[in-house]
């Protein structure tokens, strides 16, 4: 690689927000060229901190079908909005959650439940398909629900066995 072509990689690479140059290191972009800071912690946090399953949707600006996926995420959100906390993500703007999530695609959903994620969709798809996932992902038991369940049985087993014994 010449000179010249490694100079147009570096500024293709600072374009586009994946590295920059402070203090005489390179690394990764915090704020990106536009002023715009990434918001990926503020993010994360949002969905660590949800008691209810979080939708998220990856988009950008430029993406058609993005723009096309947009009426029918504020048409979700407004439906399931008590239930379900709806998230968009600009991967321009929020580069480190993007790679977190390893979006590859755009439009890309995920839904988590339990900050796990449980359904993912990328490309744009008939709005049946966000409405059954949600649906599948709201019918799951949460963590909390599951632990419950699983110390009920077992007290249910121990309560069975010493009836059992007392008869015997």
């Amino acid at each position: 690689m010449n000179k010249k072509t490694a100079t147009l990689l570096v500024a293709s690479i600072l374009a586009v927000g994946l590295l920059t140059h402070v203090g005489g290191q390179w690394g990764p972009m915090t704020r990106l060229g536009s002023g715009v800071a990434d918001s990926s912690d503020a993010i994360a946090k949002k969905i660590i901190d949800s008691k209810i399953p979080v939708f998220i949707d990856f988009w950008a600006i430029w993406c058609g079908p993005c723009r096309m996926l947009n009426p029918t995420i504020k048409e979700l959100e407004d439906e399931y909005k008590s239930r379900v906390l709806f998230l968009k993500v600009n991967v321009d703007y929020n580069p480190r959650i993007s790679s977190y999530f390893q979006v590859q695609g755009i439009p890309a959903v995920f839904i988590l439940n339990d900050r796990t994620v449980v359904q993912q969709m990328v490309g744009l798809r008939p709005e049946a398909d966000y409405r059954t996932a949600l649906n599948e992902v709201l019918a799951l038991p949460s963590a909390k629900d599951s632990t419950k369940s699983v110390t009920d049985t077992t007290t249910e087993k121990k309560s069975s066995a010493k009836k059992h014994d007392n008869t015997l």
